[in-house]
């Protein structure tokens, strides 16, 4: 799970609905996401279209939660506070700031103020701190894949809990005028390069409401922000004057605006930051093979292979595992040293594969693994025959344990593939007479038929 905060010291510059356009994208693309709404005291996220909760449906939200927890002395289920707006089948959930214009809003709201005078002071044992913990691991355990928070303006402890307690990454947002500029850099000097638990934290800065054809006045204004922030902004978002009439969390997918441009870029660099964003580093590493370069394929099967990764939801990071050693298996490479590297790097991938994955409960992912590395075993480059024969007399072993999972009544199309795999392979097989020979190529015929 990686959690990406978009925040702003002030107002109007656009970070709600970058927040819901990203959140809608990374959804889009078929990511497990949750849009968290914690400007509190401004909510809007749930006025958009495309993000409302169903006819009916009217649940909590943060305030709510907060406040229950605080109330319970325990951290309650996020899984109670969200909702589903239609249009994703699933994929997006939506946390609202909460129950607005109800009843019980304003008790609710109350009491999360409450707690919020409390949550992190040390002679009350800084309960805001275990809170917040808890919830960001409840996030997790319902296997989000991005938490996409839009943080309360202003220097407040709402805000320090977006910046600081809950990220990954954070966006910061700003105008390039004189408001707000002096808060963004107390903002980033709070947030150094690290949570308050000592994680590292990433910061993009987004240049936002830039008005077009005034060149000039913005290079002079970048060169300002610079001196006063220390770095100059990693985006420039335009005006897009539409979307002050009609907002829209589709935005990032007209195909003549720059702002969708811009949308675009912050969404695959907020996927860049995310090393455990395997999918989009593999169709990134994909790009570099055409250029003979394994090594990026190699980093993702390295880093999916390390210890660091059992904590990805198990079949997630077997799947990736399994793409992205088939994909260095079959990559070029700049030399006959590299390739060997990669063939071995990938083939050690498949192996721990079918060591740590359980065939019954993930049957096909177990049944395409024994395939792929009987396939891989049998274009392994060979030092002499003897080291040849063992090659590929492993490979037909694999296949001929691949048909135990894919049986004729179940999977009768990668049953009758497998078998031809293991003929091919059964006259491959290097033999030490004619003897040997005619029983091989008997029981290829065998599978054949």
């Amino acid at each position: 799970m990686y959690v990406v905060t978009f925040y702003s010291f002030k107002g109007g510059v656009g970070r709600s609905l970058a927040a819901a356009n990203i959140a809608v994208s990374l959804a889009d693309a078929g990511l497990q996401v949750l849009l968290v709404d914690f400007d509190l005291e401004a909510p809007g996220l749930t006025y958009l279209p495309a993000l409302a909760p169903r006819r009916g449906e009217r649940r909590g939200g943060v305030a709510e939660l907060i406040a229950d927890s605080w109330e319970a002395k325990q951290t309650q289920d996020p899984k109670n506070y969200l909702y589903h707006p239609e249009g994703f089948e699933g994929r997006l959930a939506v946390m609202p700031a909460g129950a607005v214009g109800t009843p019980a809003f304003p008790k609710a709201f109350s009491r999360m103020r409450e707690f919020f005078g409390a949550a992190f002071d040390k002679k009350q044992g800084a309960p805001g701190l275990t809170l917040f913990r808890d919830l960001r691991r409840a996030w997790e355990l319902l296997r989000f894949d991005y938490v996409v928070i839009d943080s309360r303006t202003g220097l407040t402890d709402i805000g320090g809990v977006c910046t600081r307690l809950l990220p990954d990454l954070v966006v910061l947002f700003l105008g390039l005028g004189e408001q707000g500029l002096d808060g963004i850099k107390q903002v980033l000097d709070q947030v150094g390069q690290e949570t308050l638990y000592g994680d590292r934290l990433e910061v993009r800065l987004v240049a936002a409401m830039l008005p077009e054809g005034e060149e000039a006045l913005l290079e002079e204004r970048l060169i300002h922000v610079e001196h006063v922030l220390g770095r100059r902004p990693d985006f420039f978002f335009p005006i897009f004057p539409p979307l002050f009439l009609k907002e829209d969390a589709r935005h990032i997918e007209h195909p003549r605006s720059t702002l969708a441009q811009e949308y675009q870029k912050l969404r695959d660099a907020i996927r860049e930051a995310n090393r455990w964003d395997a999918g989009f580093r593999l169709s990134r590493a994909r790009l570099r093979v055409a250029e003979a370069d394994v090594e990026p394929l190699a980093e993702l099967v390295r880093d999916l292979l390390s210890s660091e990764a059992d904590e990805l939801p198990s079949q997630s990071r077997w799947e990736a595992l399994s793409d992205a050693a088939v994909a260095l298996l079959q990559a070029p490479a700049r030399s006959i040293e590299a390739k060997l590297r990669a063939v071995g790097l990938g083939t050690s991938a498949l192996r721990e594969i079918l060591a740590r994955l359980d065939r019954y409960q993930y049957r096909d992912l177990y049944g395409s693994t024994l395939n792929n590395l009987a396939n891989a075993l049998r274009e392994l480059p060979a030092r002499d025959a003897e080291e040849r024969a063992g090659s590929v007399k492993e490979a037909v072993g694999y296949y001929k344990e691949a048909l135990g999972v894919y049986t004729r009544d179940r999977y009768p199309v990668e049953w009758a593939g497998t078998r031809n795999n293991l003929a091919g392979a059964l006259t491959e097989l290097p033999a030490r007479d004619e003897e040997e020979r005619a029983g091989s190529v008997k029981e290829a015929v065998g599978y054949y038929k």
